[in-house]
């Protein structure tokens, strides 16, 4: 993995543990019971431990969401990731809830990662010890769970990576993988982060309003996994999912994503596949930052409204070979420095 700036960045995990405890209360959320427990009680102390994953997510918030709001409130077990995306994070308490990631950089592209990450955690009382790595596909399998548990309470976490991978034409075992150390899952991950971060920009332009781009990134994302909870064909499907994203409303406007981003969008998804074939993976993040620049050349299109450069743009891409990527994404890690202070939420 790339880590050759990583004495720029900062190495300390600042662990910030808050001590949780509500007893006999039932939380609903979302409209139901998604990632809420029917009990929450105080137990002995669980260490809940893994990686945060684009690429690895350094500084990024992590936290154990006790009320459901997708958010990391001050009152809530808290913690950071170290510069290789790890955490430890500490509770005592039994129920099903969700870990989240926000913030931090992620160290494959050196940009802000703007979005949320999640997966489902259930504690009981002969919990002590959970291993989580959690990424974009962990996220899509919290948003089919947090869909389903509101008509079945006995729907698991489990069921729905189970799901998701079906569809996906992968082992709920790699759902649960870290992307970076499977080229198969590394595909399919990056499938799913460049079409939401595509995708964002058509409905979200103003990208200087972190909490906006988290709702954008978190509506495309519960749109992805409405659809691929559905689908069988063992691929991720652009078309289908710009479809029921074209079903909803963004900020009481209904979304129409042009024709040319479509195409754009659909092209790319097909030309990752291509590209991440015969590749190392110590290059995997190399390649996710020409993956990164790529994406963000066609956000400009999209906010100069000069979409039609789309067409010219993949054809570009299409045409150039993986170890051409790699190198151009080498190039430009070895040309960024780390900002001097990595963010969080």
């Amino acid at each position: 993995m790339v880590f050759g700036l990583r004495n720029n960045m900062i190495n300390n995990i600042i662990l910030k543990i808050t001590t949780a405890i509500l007893l006999g209360i039932v939380l609903i959320a979302c409209g139901g019971r998604d990632n809420s427990p029917t009990t929450n009680t105080t137990k002995d102390e669980v260490t809940i431990s893994g990686k945060a994953v684009d690429g690895y997510i350094s500084g990024a918030t992590v936290c154990l969401d006790m009320n459901g709001d997708d958010s990391c409130d001050s009152d809530e077990p808290t913690t950071t990731t170290n510069v290789d995306g790890t955490y430890t994070l500490n509770v005592d308490v039994t129920g099903t809830y969700t870990i989240l990631i926000l913030g931090g950089i992620d160290t494959a592209t050196y940009e802000v990662f703007e979005g949320t990450l999640k997966d489902i955690v259930e504690l009981d009382d002969s919990t002590t010890q959970i291993s989580k790595i959690i990424t974009p596909l962990t996220t899509v399998a919290a948003e089919i769970y947090k869909e389903e548990i509101k008509t079945n309470v006995n729907y698991s976490i489990s069921t729905a990576k189970q799901t998701l991978a079906d569809s996906l034409g992968i082992t709920k075992e790699q759902i649960e993988a870290d992307p970076l150390t499977d080229i198969s899952v590394y595909t399919k991950t990056q499938q799913i982060v460049q079409t939401v971060n595509l995708l964002k920009k058509s409905i979200q332009t103003d990208e200087t309003d972190t909490n906006k781009n988290n709702a954008a990134f978190s509506h495309i994302i519960i749109q992805i996994a409405h659809t691929l909870k559905e689908e069988t064909s063992g691929d991720f499907n652009i078309s289908k999912v710009v479809a029921q994203l074209e079903t909803t409303t963004y900020e009481n406007t209904s979304i129409t994503i042009p024709e040319e981003i479509k195409t754009y969008a659909e092209g790319i998804s097909t030309d990752i596949s291509i590209k991440t074939q015969n590749v190392s993976l110590e290059n995997l993040d190399y390649l996710q930052n020409t993956f990164s620049q790529n994406t963000n050349e066609a956000k400009t299109a999209i906010e100069n409204d000069t979409t039609s450069t789309l067409v010219t743009k993949l054809k570009e891409i299409e045409d150039t070979s993986s170890e051409s990527m790699i190198e151009a994404g080498e190039t430009e890690s070895s040309t960024i420095s780390m900002p001097p202070e990595i963010p969080s939420l």
